[in-house]
């Protein structure tokens, strides 16, 4: 089933994923200026890390919902470390090993003699680190794996980051396209997505074009071989087919959820006038033998074609034919 915008339910409960987890990074990117974080610092985290702190017996729904969430976004927010302050050092994702206390376990915080809610800051003398303590082969293995381009500065705040973006800031839609389910590429991908694009669509005589009767899967191969080019007659195809599928389907989910009935005759005026729209708003498209037929169909001006065209297009459309001047 799919919802008005196009997508599943499955794409919508990613998508509604990604938006709660956005919630998640103003916690950690300095949402000082949000009453709602300061709120939850205050009374909920009360110095404890997010990623560390139970679930509640009885959390909200907004808690409940962004507590769950801690598996998926945990690999995602790292720390560019400066002075430590900010991060915390068993549960933040600072370090080469992620949260150093899933890799190590609470014995960590016994051979180090440092607290669960201690942060970086606390291994941290003026720029260098301060592995003072104990030795085992755990902390031996966490310092090798510490890689000298790890530095502390004592004078730089700590920046957290969003792996999936390119400039590290939060995005939903970075979010939704790591978490939701991806499929191999479809052979008919350009008839959906490419352009020009009307949200999904046959007006087969306003085409001038007959499409077989055939399975979904083998009409869809046939439209996308049907629209090869950038004529005004493939893109009159392509939108058509487009548009069609998308009035048909909201029309489908209108009689049988809303119990709402709309006649033929204004479904497929729907259809012609977002098609017309669309193509109102091109220009310079290269025109082809043919083309008047599907201006006047479609009661086009023949200024969408290219300019060096507009004119010849103009005399056909009248009917009156002048003299060429030739100069030779």
């Amino acid at each position: 089933m799919f919802n008005e915008g196009g997508l599943g339910f499955k794409d919508m409960e990613v998508w509604n994923r990604a938006a709660i987890a956005k919630h998640v990074w103003y916690l950690f990117s300095g949402g000082e200026c949000s009453m709602w974080c300061q709120w939850v610092k205050s009374y909920l985290l009360k110095g404890k890390s997010f990623w560390g702190i139970k679930m509640p017996s009885d959390p909200s729904w907004v808690w409940r919902k962004l507590l769950s969430l801690r598996d998926l976004i945990f690999p995602i927010i790292k720390f560019k470390l400066g002075n430590g302050e900010n991060v915390f050092l068993w549960h933040d994702n600072w370090h080469p090993f992620d949260s150093l206390l899933c890799r190590y376990g609470p014995r960590i915080l016994y051979d180090t003699n440092l607290p669960n809610n201690s942060k970086v800051s606390s291994i941290i003398s003026n720029d260098s680190w301060n592995w003072s303590f104990p030795n085992s082969w755990e902390i031996q293995e966490w310092i090798t794996a510490t890689p000298p381009s790890l530095k502390p500065s004592i004078d730089s705040p700590d920046i957290p980051v969003w792996s999936l973006t390119t400039d590290g800031s939060f995005s939903i839609h970075s979010a939704w396209d790591c978490w939701r389910d991806k499929g191999p590429k479809v052979t008919w991908s350009n008839l959906v997505w490419g352009p020009p694009v009307i949200p999904r669509a046959v007006i087969q005589a306003k085409c001038n074009s007959h499409w077989p009767s055939l399975p979904w899967l083998e009409l869809v191969e046939f439209v996308t071989k049907s629209i090869n080019g950038k004529s005004l007659k493939s893109m009159i195809m392509k939108l058509s087919f487009l548009c069609t599928v998308y009035h048909i389907w909201m029309e489908r989910n209108s009689r049988i959820f809303s119990k709402v009935f709309k006649p033929e005759e204004v479904v497929t005026n729907s259809i012609i006038q977002m098609v017309r729209g669309r193509l109102l708003s091109m220009e310079n498209v290269k025109a082809y033998a043919g083309d008047n037929w599907y201006l006047e169909q479609w009661n086009l001006p023949s200024k969408i074609l290219l300019q060096s065209q507009t004119a010849a297009a103009e005399r056909n459309l009248s009917g009156v034919n002048y003299p060429t001047l030739r100069v030779e």
